[in-house]
């Protein structure tokens, strides 16, 4: 076993799902009105430099994960469902790093 599944689900838990879940994903130049009107509404809010699609969203959650496992645990691979039919997914293989 290379990491009980209990400590990267914990690890999933921390990193992203406490952050993300229930949050609205906006870029961080959104309008500024809108963003201010949300805050005040007592909206959660998440203000990304990216445009927050299922793809980039993906990408992120895979760097947040890189920085927290242990040295000597990689990632494989992720999939984000965006629908139940659409959904995003990486490969280690793929980055010309892994290579």
């Amino acid at each position: 076993m290379v990491l009980d599944f209990g400590d990267l689900k914990q690890l999933v838990q921390k990193v992203i799902l406490d952050e993300v879940d229930h949050s609205l994903f906006l870029r961080a130049d959104s309008a500024p009105e809108l963003i201010s009107t949300l805050h005040k509404l007592n909206h959660k809010l998440l203000l990304t430099p990216y445009q927050p699609t299922c793809e980039n969203m993906l990408l992120d959650f895979k760097a947040r994960l890189r920085h927290v496992l242990p040295e000597k645990v990689g990632l494989h691979s992720l999939k984000l469902w965006e629908t139940q039919h659409s959904f995003a997914e990486w490969y280690a293989s793929d980055e010309a790093d892994a290579l």
